[in-house]
């Protein structure tokens, strides 16, 4: 268990710093952190796994991981659970305890965590991800967007680049929430967006083909997103790209 200590490091800050409302069965668990304050004595200090792969890893990437299992440790033990690690499958993704589902997500100053014990729930993806720029819209649509998607516009109050964000990060939600059933990686082709609805900040979306028999072709699921300050900006004005995405999809029964 992650001793109460942690409350008092430099490198965690803001805890609760992300929310996503709207399902009572989910516990999340979120931070800021700064990079410049990391250092590997973190994780066997707080008794986080450190993973041999991350040994020599750049101080960023094992700064934005050991953030992302904090959370992880943080939301399990509102569960009342208190595993000794979170383990790493084959293809990256988190193994958690038995009974449990469960998502991670983090940026460069931010990180996330989602489980749940709910047996109706087969599958939970969380992401947050800062707005993505123009230039990079351009080289990347192509890949991320159906022809339809390319027609949506941005709601009033929303930028384009928001709007691209919001649709990449829910995508990235929804394969993580559907690789435990799936158990194999496909590509943003497999769904396409529907209808943003931005006050109630729900994104309905479709599946252009089956990728198991729970996620069959022509399924309609919803969902939610958040646009939220930077940590930078937490305590100071904040313009339409001083925010990041942070998006929540769950597959039920």
């Amino acid at each position: 268990m992650i001793s109460d200590r942690l409350e008092q490091s430099i490198f965690i800050e803001n805890q609760g710093y992300l929310s996503l409302q709207g399902n009572l069965e989910l516990v999340q668990a979120s931070c800021t952190f700064d990079q410049l304050t990391y250092h590997d004595n973190l994780f066997n200090d707080w008794d986080i796994c450190f993973p041999s792969s991350l040994k020599r890893a750049v101080k960023k990437r094992k700064a934005e991981f050991f953030a992302g299992r904090y959370c992880a440790q943080k939301a399990l033990v509102k569960l009342g659970v208190y595993p000794s690690t979170i383990g790493i499958g084959e293809l990256r993704n988190p193994l958690w305890p038995i009974g449990i589902k469960g998502s991670i997500s983090h940026n460069d100053k931010s990180a996330i965590a989602v489980v749940s014990l709910e047996k109706n729930i087969l599958g939970i993806g969380v992401d947050i991800e800062n707005i993505i720029e123009e230039n990079i819209i351009e080289q990347t649509k192509v890949h991320i967007l159906q022809l339809s998607e390319m027609k949506l516009r941005p709601p009033q109050g929303m930028t384009a680049e928001q709007l691209f964000t919001i649709i990449f990060s829910i995508k990235e939600s929804f394969f993580k929430a559907a690789f435990p059933l799936v158990n194999a990686y496909f590509d943003f082709d497999a769904v396409s967006i529907i209808n943003l609805d931005s006050e109630s900040q729900e994104v309905q979306f479709k599946l252009n083909y089956s990728l198991h028999e729970t996620l069959p072709r022509g399924l309609c699921l919803t969902g939610k997103y958040d646009l939220v300050k930077k940590a930078a900006q937490i305590n100071k004005e904040t313009s339409r790209q001083d925010v990041s995405v942070v998006s929540l999809v769950t597959i039920n029964i």
